[in-house]
């Protein structure tokens, strides 16, 4: 029996950031980039780590509560730390059993800058690890931007959504947050 598309999709982009971190060297990686909003190769790791992070952290208790993030500074300026949360994470992944992913979870997010409290939601484990995916595809192309500015080359899928069987992958650009 094969593992479903949304858990191979999981272990595939994690495996696409392990690929990128072992050819990234720890200045490169730390590095904040005054023209990209002087965001950082590892600030963005760090978020797509923190979603994954965040789903497997709901799968064990039945309750997903994305606010509750660790706070791991290495994350962000390691990139051999990163390589080995990366890992860890990958396990956790390949060890969800398929008949899992339509199990109910309560989601807590915060979706008002004003609103005191977060709401919760009803989700399922397999809609979540696709969201992670989709956080990881977005922050996987800004770091193709950054590694572009630089002067890193990546895979000519890094950072592109997927699309239709036999068509060409097309890069996810971000739009700039600033204009110069």
């Amino acid at each position: 029996m094969s593992r479903s598309a949304i858990l191979a999709g999981a272990a595939e982009i994690l495996a696409q950031g392990q690929a990128l971190l072992r050819a990234l060297d720890a200045a490169t990686y730390a590095a904040h980039l005054p023209q990209a909003c002087n965001a950082s190769i590892g600030s963005h790791y760090r978020h797509c780590l923190d979603q994954f992070e965040s789903v497997l952290e709901g799968v064990d208790r039945s309750e997903l509560i994305y606010e509750r993030r660790r706070d791991d500074p290495r994350l962000e300026c390691d990139p051999l730390h990163a390589l080995a949360q990366t890992a860890r994470i990958l396990h956790g992944v390949e060890s969800i059993p398929d008949f899992w992913l339509p199990r109910i979870l309560r989601v807590r997010v915060k979706v008002s800058y004003a609103a005191p409290e977060s709401p919760f939601a009803v989700s399922t484990i397999g809609r979540e690890i696709a969201c992670a995916i989709g956080s990881g595809m977005n922050h996987f192309a800004w770091i193709r931007v950054l590694c572009g500015f630089a002067g890193v080359e990546t895979p000519r899928d890094f950072g592109a959504a997927p699309v239709a069987l036999g068509q060409a992958p097309t890069l996810a650009l971000p739009q700039p947050c600033c204009a110069h």
